[in-house]
């Protein structure tokens, strides 16, 4: 599966660090997302409904995930796939 520039760009905003703040996985969605241009917010969304409509088994879910560029890890496939759908739903946001 190709994975964009774009996703890859988002995805190196989630460091190990993001969350020692004490902010919220929204906060962390909120600050990636204003680092993408409005094309690039588009092409992420469009890849993500893509990789979240159910023909995409765990495995590559998680391959997807670990050659992204982030580093905060979830714990099972459903706290990542719940993580990727919120920030495909924010970026829907103005």
């Amino acid at each position: 599966m190709f994975v964009p520039p774009a996703f890859k760009k988002l995805c190196g905003c989630f460091h190990q660090d993001v969350g020692l703040d004490g902010s919220m996985p929204e906060e962390w969605i909120a600050f990636a997302r204003r680092q993408l241009s409005e094309n690039e917010k588009i092409i992420v969304k469009q890849f993500l409904v893509e990789l979240l409509n159910g023909s995409q088994d765990s495995a590559q879910l998680q391959r997807v995930w670990f050659g992204s560029g982030a580093e905060i890890y979830f714990p099972d496939d459903q706290h990542l796939r719940s993580f990727l759908t919120l920030i495909r739903d924010m970026l829907q946001e103005p």
